[in-house]
């Protein structure tokens, strides 16, 4: 086996968790509790501590170039739903898709999108002389970009449960945001976590699911990089919270990590609605580059299909996802329901249908080919 992942699917940007202002906004506000500064002898740790850490270890410097998340709309996308001069090469055009979603997201091309959405969500902060910040929805789609937007949308939805029954102690906060921070490196495909653990396990689509024996041999490849990589940070105990927070395992812990869990879900599930709406407006901006160039060109309305029928997609499974949270804590959810999930489905919903007037991307959505694929279409009216 050669030593790096294959170069040919990494994501196609440099990416590098230094370089997120959004990642260092809320690092910056981020007290370690008394319990790690106190009782334990740890160094503290922020989410933008733990992450760079993490990616500048032997382990992350190969996850950061494995197959970016999403894979269906780039690497394993079948010959039926590329255009026909990529027939028997569709994860060639899985390249071209990748590269225009991602290059206009460091382009910020799309205007809803982090950087300009910085300054209001992180009023405490004076960011009006920072250029270029590299923050970037499209950077979801990154291994470990992906567990940095994750983190920024944890630190938002905490701060709407603030002073509400659902806020929780210092010392559980630290955990959780240390979980989310670190909670996709049993995803790590490197050779020596075949070493240590037998297999991987490597990035499985929501749309698939993870088997009991996928969420076990994860849990196992987590906790032996948490013990190799962070031993200075967590303790064994503070390392079985974190495990099960990751792993869906908190009920033995208390109620308090029972809520912990479900925030963090909502956040996860927050943060994917947020990347469907950034893949909705992505389509619509690229309707109206090829409009205004009056070219309506084969390539062009694949690439903008299937951006929006990531954000069709992302509506029928965080529908679900949430209904999952709403079953283990129905009262916590419909608190953040009324504060931010209900907005943010609802936007959702309204973009992934922001082309239902444009007569060749619904031409292209009703086709057999991408009915097959995707499922019925209906146009709103």
């Amino acid at each position: 086996m050669p030593y790096s992942p294959n170069k040919s699917f990494a994501y196609p940007q440099p990416y590098n968790p230094k370089q997120s202002l959004e990642l260092y906004i809320i690092s910056e506000l981020q007290d370690a509790p008394a319990e790690i500064t106190q009782r334990r002898d740890l160094f503290t740790a922020s989410s933008r501590t733990l992450l760079t850490h993490y990616s500048e270890s032997h382990l992350g410097q190969w996850h950061t170039e494995q197959t970016p998340r999403y894979p269906k709309f780039h690497k394993d996308m079948p010959d039926s739903v590329v255009p026909d001069v990529f027939r028997n090469q569709p994860q060639k055009f899985g390249r071209e898709w990748l590269k225009n979603f991602v290059a206009i997201g460091h382009l910020n091309g799309i205007h809803e999108d982090n950087p300009s959405t910085t300054e209001t969500r992180f009023p405490m902060f004076d960011t009006s002389d920072i250029h270029e910040p590299s923050d970037t929805q499209a950077s979801d789609l990154h291994p470990i970009g992906y567990m940095i937007r994750t983190s920024v949308m944890l630190d938002e939805t905490l701060a709407r449960g603030e002073h509400s029954p659902y806020t929780l102690s210092p010392y559980a906060t630290y955990l959780t945001r240390s979980a989310m921070a670190l909670h996709d490196i049993g995803e790590n495909e490197h050779p020596g976590v075949i070493v240590e653990t037998g297999e991987t396990v490597g990035d499985i689509a929501a749309t698939t699911g993870k088997t009991a024996a996928d969420r076990a041999q994860e849990r196992k490849i987590l906790e032996s990089i948490l013990a190799e990589e962070f031993a200075d940070y967590f303790d064994p105990e503070m390392r079985e919270i974190i495990s099960a927070l990751v792993g869906h395992r908190t009920h033995g812990l208390g109620s308090e990590y029972t809520n912990a869990h479900s925030i963090q879900e909502i956040a996860h599930n927050l943060n994917s609605a947020r990347t469907g709406i950034f893949a909705a407006n992505l389509a619509v901006f690229c309707a109206n580059v090829l409009a205004r160039n009056n070219d309506d060109d084969d390539q062009g309305i694949y690439l903008i299909g299937h951006s929006m029928a990531m954000a069709e997609q992302h509506v029928k499974v965080l529908s679900k996802k949430f209904e999952e949270v709403r079953e283990e804590t129905p009262k916590l959810c419909d608190y953040f329901n009324d504060v931010i999930i209900g907005d943010a489905m609802a936007l959702l919903a309204q973009k992934a249908h922001a082309l239902d007037q444009h007569e060749s991307f619904v031409r292209w959505r009703t086709s057999e080919p991408m009915v097959a694929h995707y499922g019925e279409y209906q146009p709103t009216a």
